[in-house]
Formats: C-alpha cells, structure tokens, sequence
C-alpha cells in the first residue's frame, strides 16, 4: 500500500509519517493531520475520495486489530466503515465515490477478498 496519494487535482497531496496521516498542499504548506489527538490507533494507506473531500484510511490499534476510516479532507473525527477487524490494505474509492474497495483477510478466510464497503453519507 501507499503511503503518500495525491489529490484528484494533484493539489494536495495525503501523506503517512509516524503513524499518523497529514495532508498538506503539493507545492509547499505545512502538513495537518486530519484526526484527532484523541485518536490513537496507527493510521496508514490514505486514499482520496474523487471530489477530494474525504480521505480513507486504514488503522490498526495496540491488539492489532485493523479497521477502515474516512476522515474529512479538513480534518476531524473519523468516521469506521468497516463493521469488524480484518487485515485492510490498498483501499480505493469507486469513481462514484460511493463505496470503497479494499483488500482484506480474516482468520476464517483462506485468502485475501476485496469488499465494497457503503460510505454512509
């Protein structure tokens, strides 16, 4: 997975750096990390939604137990989309900006699947 994607129109780019993802301007700006410092679980693989209003991301807390965000492009408390812990990697958002596909693994599945999870409005 990536740890740096730039906006739709290349104007920001959503960076991961010690555990934490920040966006920034693509020229020049200091980063802003998008969650909380309430929020602490490691946060990695941001992706921009396509009207670059939102960005998802993976997280994964002290048991190690993964999850999938979206957060607002401004900032703010993130919102789970996924219903339980699984192993996410690479997730993209649908050109629609609807759903965002992700890669995952439980431990009853025998190989990686991609699900589609609905972004609630």
């Amino acid at each position: 997975s990536s740890d740096v994607c730039s906006s739709d129109l290349g104007q920001r780019v959503a960076f991961q750096a010690l555990g934490r993802i920040y966006v920034q301007n693509a020229t020049n700006g200091t980063p802003q990390r998008l969650t909380p410092a309430s929020f602490t679980p490691l946060e990695y693989a941001p992706a921009w939604s396509p009207d670059g209003q939102w960005v998802a991301f993976v997280s994964i807390d002290d048991g190690n137990r993964m999850q999938l965000w979206k957060v607002s492009a401004a900032g703010g408390a993130p919102v789970k989309l996924s219903s339980e812990a699984a192993d996410f990697v690479d997730p993209v958002w649908s050109p629609d900006g609807r759903s965002v596909v992700v890669v995952a693994t439980l431990a009853m599945w025998v190989r990686p699947v991609h699900l589609v999870l609905e972004v609630q409005e």
